[in-house]
């Protein structure tokens, strides 16, 4: 049904009717009435809803009697007779046979009246809020192009950082779209949301294969203009011929525009007519826009109904889903209980919504097509720095714009991304070499890992200029061929790669994990040569960046730290963790209501880590990402044995068990080994019946093999086997009330959560002197180290008895070690450093071992036996990396205390064999003595598994 308005007439065509009548213009009571309506409007933009509703009667609000009124006095004068009768016997008519009413408004020259609200002439509400009516705003654009399904959505949310007015609050924009796409995502609707609102961003997400079905853009807006963003974050006017000709692809026009900004549908000043309206004379399909401003609520609403619907029907159509959703949601809304959903209700928004299309029906899926299967994404990698596929990154929505521009700008020598274990320091690492790249492909990305020495850096740096110069055509240059040359000092080799290099070859040297470098005390590099050599590197890099993760932020010698941007990363707020559920299916599927997802949020803390290994809970053991599931799997197997292991990650779990037993939450619960506690009293009573573990369910069973009194033991047992280990020592009284002081006058930090306690440095260190000043009274004590000794049987005993990963036994051990050197225990430090290094080296940390071995070296008396051994264990070392002359020299006899011969260097440690002898050239061609290089296929290849190092 064609309701075309003219200059003069008004008529009414379709559905075998067809009256035409002269209508009464714009009379002023409708001009003034539909000046209430935008004075109530822009009251309520600018005054929080929360702040009205108590103002309000139930029932009223803001723009309810003006829109109605509006409505009536539309209909005084575009309804005249014989149109008004005719349009009564059709709403009459699609009433008694339950069917629906299209009438789609052509007013070219009147668009910006609220059609919407023309009342019904039976019962007089408006005609957007009747079951049976659906109201649209006619245009010229061509018929859709049906595309295959399922729906695909594309969302740009503009925020720019500066200009263009009113900032838009990105989180509070992301929480209404995630609302606004959860029932579509429920009925395997894809939706992605780009980062940044730039055009170019926009083309690059509707450029795909099968191409998108809806492109939403919630932004500012004013009339003929949207406020998006570019490349720098600054705001920007988009026009509708900038929109189409710099974001929509070639043949990649998505059939739908949806535009949750204000003044949409209003015509511009010098455009003539609205942004939507442009649209649609552009070739889009459908277009859903606004005449005024809306509230960010009942925007959400409304396109939840709509993208639910078009996603959940067999047969979606636009204009149907749009004029469902007005009438649904203004419904619910006006049956609300609350102050603040009825003050929503009577703004009569509905009236403010609309949609423009080229025909009553707008169909834009076609189910008879094969469906577009789920595009195949692949992330980055840099030695262990692996980011997630593009797109796939989710928040640090800012970092992820400044910091490569940090990286490619002149100022400073690079960046310190610090913050807690797990919070995604190396994630945006990646993704921000991701962009670097993307936008540079000249850089050349160095990854180093851990513990780090200048050796290990420009043997590093040497080895990617070699890989560049030779791309290039050249020879490697002499100081890349010295750079690798441990006979050389370091200070020479740096100067030749900065004069020759540095300069030349843009090179990003990351350094992942470089808290291992520091001392936790202070945060201050503990190998002085390193500190020089990042000191010098930092005062003139040349082309060169650094970029850094690291727990804890780094400080350099005179200051030099000043050189590098430290960026905190913290937790992810509600928004951000919403949307990285999107990439976790398993918690996905459980968090279908915004409730679920804000109490995920609540207990892991916007986690990512923690969240990835939720997700991989849920999903038996497999994540997402290979490298989640690898390091689930090998923290659950260093717990439980593989095969239990197996077992325990195949189980099946609701969303409440998985958070009870997500990794980074199981410190303080009990994890069942059978050497701790208990278990030799649990595994002899399930042998004496041929029970295995997994069996223990059935035995504790009415129908096992345990008698009723060996039942109640067994449990008695495992309630013993499954209390949290008790600590080496027990706190003294008062402890509580002292801890409570300290905390509220600030001298230390409680962190209820963590269940940690931080000192600040001046407190310790004003410790550190009143202890000793004791010790100097009283030379009997010496609180000092004994304090240290105490500390050490701590950390000891975690690594012993708590459930962890591996990674967090080496910390514990880290630990350990460095409170028994402290206390002068030099015996306990060379045990903990043996076992250290037995299993850096099984991980094939071989640098980090040297680090360890060298520091160890240092402290360790010449007299030593295990002098020796580490000397041989660095000679293993050099020939596992291929520096035969260092392993030469390593493996010279070294003479034994007393001046006997020593024994064979190479074993670190009493049982353990040693690596390989390393072969002697027997040909004639090479000098007595020296090594052969091995093969090159030898020298990857997987070396023997030592066995694990008891724990006693």
């Amino acid at each position: 049904m064609l309701f075309a308005v003219t200059e003069s007439t008004v008529r009414l065509a379709g559905a075998g009717e067809d009256v035409a009548a002269a209508h009464g213009g714009v009379r002023p009571g409708l001009v003034h009435a539909l000046h209430d309506v935008r004075r109530e409007r822009i009251r309520a933009g600018e005054v929080p809803l929360r702040d009205l509703a108590p103002a309000q009667a139930p029932g009223t609000g803001p723009g309810l009697v003006s829109l109605r009124r509006a409505g009536e006095l539309l209909a005084e004068s575009f309804l005249p007779e014989p149109v008004a009768s005719t349009l009564r016997r059709l709403v009459e008519r699609a009433t008694r046979e339950f069917a629906v009413l299209r009438v789609g408004v052509e007013a070219p020259g009147l668009a910006g009246l609220p059609w919407e609200a023309l009342p019904d002439p039976v019962t007089g509400r408006p005609l957007a809020l009747h079951p049976h009516v659906v109201v649209y705003r006619c245009t010229a654009a061509t018929a859709p192009a049906l595309l295959a399904g399922p729906l695909r959505i594309v969302v740009a949310i503009a925020s720019p950082d500066h200009g263009g007015g009113p900032l838009l609050d990105y989180e509070h924009e992301l929480r209404a779209v995630l609302a606004a796409v959860r029932q579509a995502r429920q009925h395997a609707a894809r939706v992605e949301v780009v980062p940044f609102a730039t055009t170019a961003a926009i083309r690059a997400a509707l450029d795909v294969p099968g191409g998108v079905h809806v492109l939403h853009i919630s932004a500012h807006g004013k009339p003929g203009a949207l406020i998006l963003e570019d490349a720098t974050g600054a705001a920007r006017e988009v026009t509708v011929e900038q929109l189409m000709t710099e974001a929509v692809p070639p043949g990649r026009m998505p059939p739908v525009l949806a535009l949750a900004a204000c003044y949409t549908d209003v015509a511009g000043e010098e455009q003539g007519t609205s942004f939507a309206g442009q649209l649609a004379a552009r070739g889009v399909c459908a277009v859903i826009g606004t005449q005024t401003s809306v509230s960010d609520r009942y925007a959400t609403l409304l396109f939840a109904k709509v993208y639910a619907e078009l996603a959940a029907s067999p047969d979606p159509d636009v204009v149907r889903a749009v004029g469902n959703a007005r009438r649904l949601v203004q419904e619910e809304l006006a049956v609300g209980g609350d102050r603040l959903t009825q003050t929503l209700a009577g703004m009569d928004e509905w009236g403010v919504v609309t949609v423009s299309a080229n025909a009553p029906h707008v169909k834009i899926i076609d189910h008879r097509q094969t469906r577009i299967p789920a595009p195949t994404v692949r992330g980055t990698q840099w030695g262990q720095v692996a980011g997630r596929p593009a797109g796939q990154f989710v928040g640090r929505r800012a970092l992820q714009r400044d910091l490569p521009a940090v990286l490619a700008g002149d100022e400073g020598a690079g960046l310190v991304l610090h913050g807690i274990g797990g919070i995604g320091k190396t994630t945006l690492a990646a993704e921000v070499l991701r962009r670097t790249v993307g936008t540079d492909p000249a850089w050349q990305v160095v990854p180093l890992y851990g513990v780090v020495s200048p050796d290990v850096i420009l043997a590093a740096v040497a080895a990617a200029a070699r890989r560049e110069q030779l791309r290039r055509g050249i020879a490697p240059s002499l100081a890349v061929q010295v750079a690798a040359q441990l006979d050389v000092p370091w200070p020479d080799r740096l100067a030749l790669l900065r004069d020759d290099v540095l300069d030349d070859v843009p090179l990003l040297v990351v350094l992942d994990n470089f808290e291992d470098n520091l001392d936790p005390a202070t945060n201050a590099i503990l190998d002085e040569p390193l500190a020089a050599f990042l000191t010098d590197w930092v005062t003139a890099p040349g082309r060169s960046r650094l970029l850094i993760t690291s727990r804890h932020p780094i400080g350099l010698p005179g200051g030099a730290e000043v050189r590098l941007r430290m960026v905190p990363v913290g937790p992810m707020s509600a928004a951000e963790t919403g949307k990285l559920l999107w990439s976790l299916p398993n918690i996905d599927r459980h968090a279908t209501t915004t409730a679920v997802t804000e109490r995920v949020w609540r207990v892991v803390g916007g986690h990512p880590r923690s969240l990835e290994y939720l997700d991989a809970l849920l999903g038996h053991g497999h994540a997402r990402f290979d490298d989640i599931t690898t390091r689930l799997t090998t923290a659950v197997e260093h717990r439980l044995g593989a095969h239990q292991a197996e077992v325990w990650l195949a189980q099946d779990r609701t969303l409440e068990a998985a958070l009870a037993h997500r990794p980074e939450h199981r410190r303080h619960q009990r994890v069942p080994r059978p050497a701790a506690g208990r278990g030799p009293e649990i595994a002899a009573l399930l042998t004496t019946y041929g029970l295995t573990a997994d069996q223990v369910r059935h035995a504790l069973g009415d129908g096992g093999p345990l008698t009723s009194a060996e039942r109640d033991t067994l449990r008695q047992l495992i309630d013993v086997f499954r209390q949290p280990p008790p600590p080496p020592y027990t706190a003294p009284g008062g402890l509580a009330e002292i801890v409570d002081a300290l905390r509220e006058s600030s001298l230390i930090h409680l962190d209820t959560a963590a269940q940690t306690v931080f000192m600040h440095r001046w407190t310790a260190t004003e410790l550190h002197h009143r202890w000793q000043n004791t010790a100097t009274l009283d030379a009997g004590k010496d609180p000092i180290r004994q304090t240290h000794q105490a500390a050490a049987a701590y950390w000891r005993w975690r690594f012993d008895t708590w459930p962890q990963e591996t990674a967090a036994d080496i910390h514990d051990l880290h630990e350990a070690r460095h409170h028994y050197l402290v206390a002068g225990d030099l015996d306990a430090t060379g045990a903990v450093t043996e076992h250290l290094c037995l299993q850096l080296q099984e991980w094939g940390a071989w640098d980090q071992a040297a680090a360890l071995i060298h520091d160890a070296l240092r402290w360790l008396p010449t007299t030593s036996p295990r002098y020796p051994a580490y000397t041989g264990t660095l000679g293993n070392l050099a020939y596992l990396r291929g520096d035969y002359a260092e392993a030469e020299r390593r493996h010279r006899p070294h003479p034994a205390p007393g001046g006997r011969a020593g024994p064979r260097p190479g074993r670190p440690c009493r049982g353990r064999t040693p690596l390989p002898a390393v072969p002697h050239d027997q040909g004639a061609a090479r000098r007595p003595g020296r090594y052969r290089p091995r093969p090159q296929s030898a020298r990857h290849a997987p070396r023997r598994r030592r066995r694990r190092h008891c724990r006693h």
